[in-house]
């Protein structure tokens, strides 16, 4: 399988285009896209309250090992 990668701005219109791609006419061809932007969301940031007991283990009696 042969691979090709370019980064293209997106246009207006919200399209994009293509062009000299090292595929033969009439080829068939899978098309992926993805931002090349990273992700920054932090949807979690910020929300907690309050810690109660941040050192004390969690759920200690529902392993296995500890009975």
């Amino acid at each position: 399988m042969q691979t090709f990668h370019a980064e293209i701005v997106v246009e207006k219109d919200g399209k994009l285009h293509l062009d000299h791609l090292p595929f033969s006419e009439g080829e068939s061809v899978h098309v992926f896209v993805s931002s090349a932007t990273p992700v920054t969301k932090q949807p979690l940031k910020g929300s907690v309250l309050k810690y109660e007991q941040p050192l004390m283990p969690v759920a200690e009696g529902d392993w296995e090992a500890a009975k």
